[in-house]
């Protein structure tokens, strides 16, 4: 398909509009070489008779001097990065949680033996009973660390229970605290009474403990 008329004029007058262009910017540049050299007459003449001319040194350029700033300002300079830019990078890796868990685990693996061993289950009253996946989902919502989050299951409908490190008790507790739930002390999984099996409906209580 041939090309446009419209097309050809545009490529043919592109480059003399790019040569007055630059005859134009060439003009520009002699000006200000001329406003330059003017300015350099007038400092050299002030400092070789500063008191010989009877009258203050002036405070702003000579009328044509003057006229040629205005016709043509000065560039202004590029923008230069502040130091909330240039930085913004290094803050963002600080906020980032992922290095920061790490860091904490590395720390914790590094760390002497705690005086609080061992590890205990906290049972919390649920209305659903969710997959795994979504539990953690729920809780890293409510800025849990799911890491430390050992073990999650339902030992009985609508109860969850969540294994946990001594140590990370008090956090936990605290957390779920600021939002309003609260956990099921005691429970006990093994009780008899949660066991729901048809086949041990017709034993006993104490037949159930075995």
């Amino acid at each position: 398909m041939p090309p446009k008329r419209e097309h050809i004029d545009q490529l043919t007058t592109q480059p003399n509009t790019l040569r007055q262009q630059s005859s134009h910017l060439l003009e520009q540049v002699q000006q200000h070489q001329e406003l330059l050299n003017r300015l350099a007459c007038e400092v050299n003449t002030l400092q070789q008779h500063p008191t010989q001319q009877g009258a203050p040194i002036p405070s702003s350029p000579s009328p044509s001097v003057a006229m040629i700033l205005d016709n043509n300002p000065p560039p202004s300079p590029p923008p230069q990065p502040t130091l909330a830019l240039s930085h913004q990078h290094h803050f963002d890796q600080q906020l980032n949680p992922k290095p920061r868990k790490q860091h904490q685990a590395a720390v914790r693996a590094l760390s002497p033996p705690s005086d609080n061993q061992g590890f205990q289950y906290i049972y919390l009253n649920t209305r659903n009973r969710l997959p795994m996946g979504q539990v953690r989902k729920n809780f890293r919502a409510i800025k849990i660390d799911t890491n430390r989050l050992l073990d999650l299951h339902y030992p009985v409908n609508s109860v969850l229970a969540i294994l946990i490190h001594n140590d990370y008790t008090n956090t936990f507790m605290i957390q779920i605290t600021k939002i309003g739930l609260t956990t099921m002390s005691p429970f006990n999984p093994c009780d008899p009474a949660h066991l729901h099996n048809p086949k041990y409906k017709a034993l006993t209580t104490n037949q159930r403990h075995f």
